[in-house]
């Protein structure tokens, strides 16, 4: 369990861009991400809650905004289904689909990973640079250890990886004290940089975890990490929070949240499952729904709700989708988070 504070807030120029395309239409894509920027830069950072839960059947992520009465959103993928759940709703979806605004198998794995950054120091981001479980080979020296990798990514991009940390011989654990990721984007070079600190033991896992831990791209903060607490937990209670949502039952977790709504992704289109004020449960399929039902756009409170559990990264994404998708042209952020 770990709280994180997303720090990004993008260059004055693109600020202003931003600023003129809003005032021009004000139901403008950007108006929601344009209010999560300036708020950011106007206010202290605001932490959030995450907790992972993860095993062989599969992983969750729980998000918490503390300040937001009710406020929590939650990501899961098992086996074949990603599903989320959020107050009264939830969503489900293949873990394969990747679509925007609903794909939760790479959302929730993106949160994943940046919670283990308390473990890995970076070290897992860094790797996932050359594709899943591609090693960084690193020489000891002592008790310090130092790692190296140059290639190309999986989209073909130039990229370059350095790390450093400590190893303990005599416990049989280390530490990833630094990161650095060096990324050729769009004829530009970027570099990110993960540093990490107080490391201690996690008692009956054989490892060890930073209290916490930082990242910077561009030079411009990113977000910072605190840790809570890591622990061991039997994979029957693992099985049991990654059911999937219905309005039959309420959640293992957020319990006392009950689920009015289903949503099923999974087939050729949309299926609601609901629970009607009378107490009764109907289900329509994506025939019998209003036009609007059909398609799941995000305003402008989806947008800040999105911005705290799964961070400006994936939102710029999200933009990006959106904009290539209307046919405009895309403008890179200046040491943009990722």
């Amino acid at each position: 369990m770990w709280s994180a504070a997303d720090l990004y807030v993008p260059p004055p120029a693109e600020l202003e861009r931003m600023r003129a395309a809003v005032a021009r239409h004000p139901q403008h894509p950007e108006t929601g991400l344009l209010k999560v920027f300036e708020d950011r830069a106007a206010s202290p950072p605001r932490w959030v809650e995450h907790e992972l839960w993860a095993g062989f059947d599969g992983m969750r992520v729980n998000t918490t905004l503390p300040e937001t009465p009710n406020g929590f959103h939650d990501m899961a993928v098992a086996g074949a289904t990603a599903w989320s759940l959020a107050p009264g709703s939830a969503i489900l979806n293949t873990s394969t689909t990747r679509r925007a605004e609903i794909d939760f198998a790479t959302s929730g794995r993106s949160v994943a990973t940046t919670g283990l950054s308390h473990l890995t120091g970076g070290l897992a981001n860094a790797r996932s640079e050359f594709g899943v479980g591609e090693p960084i080979p690193a020489l000891m020296g002592g008790s310090e250890w130092r790692g190296s990798r140059t290639g190309k990514t999986r989209s073909g991009r130039n990229v370059g990886v350095t790390a450093a940390g400590r190893w303990n011989e005599a416990d049989g654990w280390g530490t990833v004290d630094h990161v650095t990721v060096s990324i050729e984007r769009d004829g530009v070079q970027t570099v990110i940089r993960y540093a990490s600190s107080d490391w201690n033991p996690v008692p009956g896992m054989g490892i060890g975890a930073a209290a916490t831990v930082t990242r910077t791209t561009g030079g411009r903060p990113d977000w910072t990490l605190r840790l809570a607490r890591v622990e061991p937990v039997d994979r029957a209670a693992v099985h049991r929070v990654l059911a999937e949502p219905t309005v039959a039952r309420a959640d293992p977790i957020r319990g006392a949240a009950t689920i009015n709504e289903v949503v099923d992704y999974r087939g050729n289109g949309p299926v609601v499952t609901r629970r009607t004020p009378s107490g009764t449960v109907e289900t329509l399929a994506s025939g019998d729904l209003p036009a609007q039902r059909r398609v799941r756009s995000l305003d402008r409170l989806g947008w800040i709700v999105l911005a705290a559990v799964i961070g400006t990264a994936a939102l710029l994404w999200i933009r990006s989708f959106r904009r290539k998708r209307a046919g405009i042209p895309r403008r890179p952020l200046i040491g943009g988070s990722r």
